[in-house]
């Protein structure tokens, strides 16, 4: 009753102000009961405060409470996080472009990194050769100084630099080998990830082209969409199985969002890349995208097979493979 008499007295003041006043404010006082007029007291002026059409009593216009010092630290704190987030966004976009732009397939990726493993393996073996050479010196340096030391003469100073200096080299040569080890594993770890961004990009670059049926067969590609995260899960494993079982092929690259055989060798193989998406095109559906392409050896022939029928009926039967 006291909060509809509080109404009542303003509305009727409201109604003996002039007629020129257009809204009034409302807002809550100490006790918790709301206040309505023309003029705000300065101690409620902070308050969330609504403004109401003076004719039809509704709200028009609403001015939000202002924040306390904990809110506005802890809003900049938010607006820094998400500025941080942004900024790693354009940094992961402008590294996948150069991606984009330095290599036309995942095959020119994966041969970068043979070559660079390969490059790596030879110094490795280089450097296994020289410890070999040094340790049969130091064979024949305690040859001669186990002689020395029956005969009861003192080891010559030379050979005891030569000994020292022995040690020394192999130690530097097995350092070497752990530092070649290490950058194998990193660069193993970089490809990983370059080859999962890679053929990420450009499935999510195409996913609007896969879903014309026709461009999708021209590039041998098909997709199938996840309804959730579990489900995606399940539906992952049937295209890794998938994969397994209609390409001959031995998988040269596996990871939890792509698995890809190697190139064709011959003329009659059929390479396969099963890839996995967030679905960023169509917002109404969620869930992720698997994407299977398959791949013909760069010849005529080659070509000729995966506009064949087996190409067909591998590409139609994906999608029926993952929803059984």
């Amino acid at each position: 009753m006291k909060n509809h008499l509080y109404l009542f007295i303003a509305f009727s003041l409201l109604a003996l102000s002039p007629i020129h006043a257009a809204s009034f404010k409302c807002w809550t006082n100490d006790e918790g009961i709301k206040e309505c007029g023309n003029a705000i007291p300065p101690k409620y002026i902070n308050q969330k405060i609504h403004y109401h059409n003076t004719k039809s009593g509704k709200i028009h216009k609403v001015k939000e409470a202002a924040k306390t010092g904990d809110e506005l630290v802890k809003e900049k704190q938010r607006q820094k996080e998400e500025e941080k987030r942004l900024r790693e966004i354009r940094k992961q976009e402008a590294y996948d472009d150069v991606l984009l732009k330095t290599y036309l397939t995942v095959d020119d990726l994966l041969l970068s990194l043979h070559w660079k493993i390969t490059t790596l393996d030879s110094r490795i073996k280089v450097a296994e050769n020289s410890i070999q050479s040094q340790q049969s010196l130091f064979a024949n340096y305690t040859r001669k100084a186990a002689n020395i030391e029956r005969s009861g003469k003192a080891l010559p100073k030379a050979l005891k630099e030569q000994i020292s200096a022995n040690r020394n080299k192999v130690k530097m040569l097995q350092d070497r080998i752990k530092s070649l080890e290490k950058d194998k594993k990193d660069i193993h770890t970089k490809f990983s990830h370059d080859t999962d961004r890679f053929t990420t990009r450009k499935v999510k670059n195409l996913t609007l082209t896969l879903a014309n049926p026709e461009k999708a067969r021209q590039l041998n590609s098909i997709q199938v969409t996840c309804p959730s995260a579990k489900n995606c899960d399940k539906l992952w494993q049937k295209a890794i199985n998938f994969t397994k079982e209609n390409s001959d092929l031995p998988v040269i690259f596996h990871t939890g969002n792509v698995y890809t055989t190697i190139s064709p060798k011959t003329e009659t193989d059929i390479a396969i890349i099963v890839s996995r998406v967030e679905n960023q095109v169509d917002t109404k559906i969620k869930g992720e995208k698997i994407t299977m392409q398959a791949r013909c050896y760069p010849s005529r022939k080659g070509e000729t097979l995966c506009k064949s029928d087996i190409v067909t009926n591998l590409l139609e039967s994906f999608p029926k493979q993952l929803k059984m």
